[in-house]
């Protein structure tokens, strides 16, 4: 809300962002959808039926994606509470660092993820900085008053942060990943503003090893050289 609307000098813009599980047709005048014939033919008794029993079985994420039992572990997992036995709460996503040389596709398996996920924030590690990452605070153009502008790690929350050239980012700007990976959370004390905002967000970095080419000779580590509470 503006102080004075009718003075007011800027626009607002929003985008529109639903997140829908089932949509039934109400009005055959604004939607268009199949026909009485071609939807008892796609949804007959016998395959609801099928649907249903299959949605029943405990190993249903197991019939639908076969196989690559390691490659499914990577993509998230359960909320797990333990706050009414003392023990908190364990965070259900999961980071991925992709290290390699350069010209094995690594860039493009970060745009195709953050293409793919609803929720997804796509950032380079040359431009990125911590406040850019973060928050960091404004002027309002109309009332003067300070405010929070939210960054890539807030935005993607409930989503996927991709981090390109991950090991060209500096080391203060590498620092405020600390809270984000493993509190999932992100603490502000800015220009009067103290906050804690929710960044549940699951971290997909890519970076070159440290000479640009792998060497065999050398650990992983060695060839990473990222700090060990990063990697942690």
């Amino acid at each position: 809300m503006r102080l004075n609307p009718r003075q007011s000098q800027v626009k607002s813009v929003y985008k529109t962002h639903i997140d829908a599980i089932h949509f039934r047709k109400t009005d055959e005048k604004r939607l268009h959808g199949l026909d009485e014939d071609s939807e008892q033919r796609l949804f007959t008794k016998e395959r609801v039926a099928m649907l249903k029993e299959l949605a029943a079985k405990p190993d249903v994420y197991e019939r639908l994606i076969y196989e690559h039992e390691d490659i499914k572990k990577l993509f998230g997992g359960t909320r797990k509470d333990f706050t009414q036995t003392g023990r908190g709460n364990f965070r259900a996503e999961v980071n991925i660092l992709l290290c390699g040389d350069p010209g094995t596709s690594k860039s493009q398996l970060l745009q195709y993820v953050y293409n793919l996920v609803p929720r997804g924030q796509y950032t380079s590690g040359k431009g990125s900085s911590a406040v850019g990452l973060t928050a960091y605070v404004m002027k309002d153009p109309e009332t003067r008053q300070l405010v929070l502008q939210t960054g890539a790690l807030v935005l993607s929350d409930n989503g996927i942060c991709c981090i390109d050239e991950f090991d060209k980012m500096s080391d203060n700007t590498r620092s405020v990943l600390h809270e984000v990976m493993e509190q999932q959370t992100l603490s502000i004390a800015k220009a009067g503003i103290i906050c804690q905002l929710n960044a549940r967000t699951s971290i997909l970095a890519a970076a070159n090893p440290v000479e640009s080419q792998w060497n065999p000779k050398k650990t992983t580590i060695e060839n990473i050289q990222l700090p060990h509470t990063l990697l942690s």
